[in-house]
């Protein structure tokens, strides 16, 4: 060795005497007489002028970054050979750096192509791709080709274009490594070792695995362990508030305990502290899509894809966050982007048959959900959405046999049950459209189910079923004037007439000028006995259509009810002026004469309206109240007879018939219907006329009978007891006579002051 020193100083300074004095020595040279210390195992003197030559280069500039490389490569491989990892690694992480120099330069070339897709994408309104392009743009402007000088290493950032399906040794192994730590915990845990058990999840999780993703952790399950880490999870936050790794695991307890809003605040901090960790973005996105959030969802899962846009979670649930806000198209282009890697995903394609559907694709969304229901058939939601697609190609049958496949998985599912009703309805099968919308109804109430329910009963005529689904329906839709309409009907068909009421009083409020609305009103108040209310509203009609001659008729009756004969009159005969004549009106007008006492108009108007209906019992009992007015008695018996064979329980026509008799003189006929009359109710007013008539027969014995047998009923029935006073009278009994004074006398003071019999006693007394 120190000879082949001896020999290499000979060879240097036969170089030099050959050489320039000033030892400008050229890079070639240097180069060379490197490879001579190199080839002679003088790896430090090689590594000096290798030194040498590289600041030479590097103060020239301009040159290729391959001879940079080489230069640096020979001078960490002589520091690797001489045992310093010190200056190996230092001279590694330079050639990096001029590698990842050069690739960063590389990359500007990108700028001309991006730019020319960036129209493209513009051009064809797709705002996220040429966010994407931007952001790529702005990253190639920003980067910087020189890279701090520190004594940390710097690795690498690959471009990765690996098959999906392989995984590298250490990612295995991390994966692998990462299970086992959690494993450790487990059994940490089940021996009762708690702080030994924290340590190991704690190190699991720090190693931001993949195979530790949300559906992991979902899957865990602490039993009644989980209380008792909290405390000591929390206890350790406590103590040290920069411990992040317990925030993660309680924020997972209160996921599990659904305690939503505490659980986002520890996974918030725990996020803080570890950036690079999708699981906390994943779960806050999750709590807030169960919460339907879906704003704030697609916020966390947005976040949760720029850490790994390939993320399966953070896109499936990103679509289907822009599902439930309708942002149709994009979900599809999301899920859409996933679908080639995770074909066998049930969720997805299920998602991607329901977006389809509501962009009216809906054959496309038929594929998707058939596919869906091979990976996983007994899911009632799918097989909903495929009978909605199959409706809206108008296959009905079809999408009745999902609807039914639906619900045999599901019985209670009100939506697939609503919709089988509209089918049926759509068909005419009533029956079984009520059927369906009644269990649909059973657990949901929404206003088109409400309406559609409602009016099937009511096309059917099933009023009192139709009256609570329209109601429920009208309560949500006050100003859907056409259906208030049909349920003021419908309060009209079950006699509900205060609803009615209320319900046209709404209606006129969009139309001040529909008569019918007015009428409803009056005719609902009438039911009701609210006469005045009921003439008010008739008025009204009369107002908007003064033609109108039932309007005046109704008028014209419950004034005679009112017994305001008078005004009554002007509305009857109105009521002839404008319509035909009919036997009702002829009717109202004969008794509102009658109560005028015109009894000669009214006799003549219900001759009249007898010859519309000569058998008209009630035309008959009329007149014969009319004739006995004007005490044409035996015309009035006539007529009470004929009112009687068809009411041959009506005490007052017998005791009319009685008292017509009586004015006759034709007593027994008379007391023959007076009993007829008492009869019927015991009333002691045809037994007092009954006393009457023995009296005009001079049968005082039977007479007196009669009105004891009133007294007996009514001891107070004073007009009785006069009459027993003018009969003791006759046949001198004043004992008796003054028996009946003293009793009128304190019954009624008037009447025994008026009776000579009475007042003769007081006399002779004196």
């Amino acid at each position: 060795m120190q000879l082949n020193k001896i020999t290499f100083l000979i060879l240097i300074l036969l170089n030099i005497a050959s050489s320039n004095p000033i030892f400008n020595t050229s890079i070639h040279e240097k180069y060379k007489l490197a490879e001579a210390y190199y080839d002679s195992d003088l790896y430090d003197d090689a590594i000096i002028i290798y030194e040498e030559i590289l600041e030479i280069q590097k103060s020239i500039g301009g040159l290729s970054h391959s001879i940079l490389l080489d230069l640096v490569e020979k001078i960490y491989q002589l520091h690797l050979i001489n045992n310093n990892t010190i200056k190996a690694k230092e001279y590694l992480q330079e050639y990096i750096n001029i590698q990842s120099s050069h690739m960063l330069q590389l990359q500007k070339t990108y700028i001309n192509p991006l730019n020319e897709l960036k129209n493209i994408y513009i051009n064809e309104k797709e705002p996220e791709l040429v966010f994407r392009i931007d952001s790529l743009l702005t990253i190639i402007d920003t980067n910087m080709d020189n890279f701090p000088i520190d004594s940390l290493l710097n690795l690498p950032h690959l471009l990765v274009n690996t098959d999906p399906n392989y995984e590298i040794d250490t990612e295995y192994s991390i994966n692998d490594y990462a299970l086992e730590k959690m494993n450790e915990g487990f059994n940490q845990l089940n021996n009762q070792n708690y702080n030994d058990a924290i340590i190991n999840f704690n190190n699991s999780l720090m190693l931001n695995a993949k195979s530790l993703d949300i559906n992991y952790f979902e899957s865990i399950d602490f039993n009644n362990q989980q209380d008792t880490l909290y405390n000591l999870f929390l206890k350790n936050v406590s103590q040290d508030s920069t411990n992040s790794l317990s925030y993660f695991y309680l924020g997972l307890f209160k996921y599990f305990d659904k305690n939503y809003e505490q659980s986002i605040q520890y996974f918030k901090k725990y996020s803080e502290a570890n950036l690079e960790d999708i699981n906390p973005l994943l779960f806050s996105g999750k709590i807030n899509f169960l919460q339907s959030n879906f704003l704030d969802a697609i916020f966390y899962f947005y976040r949760a894809l720029k850490i790994n846009p390939n993320n399966l979670e953070a896109n499936l649930y990103l679509a289907k966050s822009l599902i439930q806000i309708e942002d149709y198209s994009e979900a599809i282009k999301i899920l859409k982007y996933i679908l080639k890697e995770n074909k066998n995903n049930y969720e997805l394609m299920l998602s991607l048959g329901i977006a389809s559907y509501f962009t009216d694709n809906n054959e496309e969304a038929i594929n998707y959900l058939i596919q869906s229901l091979l990976l996983k058939s007994d899911d009632y939601n799918t097989y909903y959405y495929l009978g909605l697609s199959y409706s809206k190609l108008d296959l009905n049958k079809k999408s009745l046999e999902a609807y039914k496949k639906c619900i045999e998985i599901n019985p209670n599912f009100s939506l697939a049950h609503y919709e089988m009703g509209k089918i049926y309805d759509l068909i005419l099968d009533d029956n079984k459209a009520i059927e369906h919308f009644k269990l649909a109804k059973r657990t949901s109430s929404f206003d088109d189910l409400n309406y559609r329910l409602g009016m099937v009963y009511y096309k059917n005529e099933m009023f009192i079923q139709a009256m609570d689904p329209m109601k429920d329906y009208i309560i949500n839709n006050l100003n859907d004037f056409s259906t208030l309409q049909i349920l003021g009907d419908i309060f009209l068909k079950v006699e509900r007439y205060s609803e009615a009421i209320d319900t046209y009083s709404r209606l006129i409020i969009s139309d001040e000028n529909n008569e019918t609305y007015y009428l409803h009103i009056a005719n609902s108040h009438y039911k009701l006995n609210n006469f005045l209310d009921a003439l008010a509203y008739y008025k009204k009609v009369i107002d908007l259509n003064d033609t109108n001659h039932e309007i005046f008729f109704k008028v014209g009756f419950i004034l005679n009810k009112q017994e305001l004969f008078n005004e009554a009159e002007v509305y009857l005969n109105k009521a002839l002026e404008c319509g035909p004549l009919n036997k009702n009106l002829l009717i109202e007008l004969g008794q509102c004469y009658a109560g005028q006492k015109k009894f000669l108009q009214s006799m003549l108007t219900f001759k009249q309206a007898l010859q519309f209906s000569l058998e008209d019992p009630i035309i008959h009992y009329q007149l014969g109240v009319i004739y006995k007015e004007l005490q044409m008695y035996d015309l009035a018996i006539d007529n009470f007879l004929f009112f009687i064979k068809f009411h041959e329980d009506d005490e007052i026509t017998y005791t009319l018939i009685g008292d017509s008799y009586f004015e006759l003189g034709e007593y027994k006929n008379a007391i023959k219907y007076f009993n007829k009359s008492y009869k019927i109710n015991y009333n002691i007013k045809p037994l007092f006329k009954i006393g009457k008539s023995y009296q005009k027969l001079d049968d005082t014995k039977n007479a007196i009978k009669y009105f004891r047998n009133v007294l007996k009923k009514n001891p107070d029935h004073v007009k009785s007891r006069i009459q027993l006073i003018k009969i003791y009278k006759q046949l001198n009994r004043e004992k008796d006579i003054k028996k009946e004074c003293e009793i009128i006398y304190m019954l009624d003071r008037s009447a025994y002051n008026m009776l000579t019999p009475c007042v003769q006693s007081i006399q002779n007394k004196k």
